[in-house]
């Protein structure tokens, strides 16, 4: 399986791309690209955001008991060039605006989001932290700001039904195989300024290199708002008012 690749391309063309296509799509160098990490990287982001209590996941919640610790942001981040053994230690899943509020809008100016009806947010993390195999029920884009990792990635027919996980996942569904040891999977590395589109119900599995700040965000239309974002946002309602919920990425 080969990952198509655009170098360079203007907004325009990205949009145009990523509306026609059903497989995965690797973009780099693109100038604006480049502009937003000058600007919203590792090192620069203690600065440019407000301490406060985040929590972070201490494991591979896809994998293994879903596990979590409240700490400082700052700290955090001042942090994660620490290198230790077994170190794991990732914010996911945060809300832009919550690292700072004009986050979105500075994204929005440099034309990250080529269609309408994102949900982003941001995952920064330590080195050699994994999200485990899983495929999203929405088309999304993985923008890399900062650091590099590995993603695996593999069609819709490479995981049967029968190796789904039981454990739930929101606006995702978690397999047990790992994508490295499949046939049908490929492995690509993203660093600094890519930006890489993953089609719906395509499976991936992700590992930071180095340490690591990413902007994920599901897009979908109008329609799929109607057939597929809403009920699962009433499934999930119903996991979380559920006193007897099964094991979960959400809740320890």
């Amino acid at each position: 399986m080969l990952i198509r690749r655009i170098t360079a391309p203007s907004a325009d063309k990205i949009k145009s791309a990523i509306t026609r296509l059903d497989t995965p799509l690797l973009i780099q160098n693109n100038p604006e690209f480049a502009s937003f990490c000058e600007v919203w990287n590792l090192e620069s982001m203690p600065s440019e955001t407000e301490d406060q209590l985040v929590r972070i996941v201490t494991a591979n919640r896809e994998r293994e008991a879903t596990r979590f610790r409240e700490v400082s942001l700052h700290h955090f981040l001042n942090s994660l060039h620490l290198r230790q053994e077994q170190d794991f230690r990732y914010l996911k899943e945060f809300p832009l605006a919550a690292l700072h509020r004009r986050l979105p809008e500075y994204l929005a100016q440099h034309r990250f989001i080529p269609k309408s009806g994102i949900a982003g947010s941001a995952w920064i993390g330590s080195g050699q932290t994994t999200t485990g195999t899983h495929f999203d029920l929405f088309d999304n884009l993985l923008f890399q700001a900062d650091g590099k990792k590995a993603v695996w990635l593999a069609p819709p027919y490479a995981i049967s039904r029968r190796q789904y996980a039981r454990k739930y996942d929101r606006f995702a569904r978690l397999a047990t195989p790992e994508l490295a040891g499949l046939s049908d999977a490929v492995r690509i590395e993203v660093q600094r300024g890519d930006l890489l589109f993953i089609p719906r119900r395509w499976w991936h599995q992700v590992q930071n290199l180095t340490p690591s700040f990413t902007i994920s965000g599901f897009h979908y239309s109008h329609t799929e708002v109607l057939t597929r974002a809403i009920p699962e946002y009433l499934r999930h309602g119903a996991h979380c008012i559920n006193p007897f919920r099964r094991e979960c990425t959400c809740h320890v």
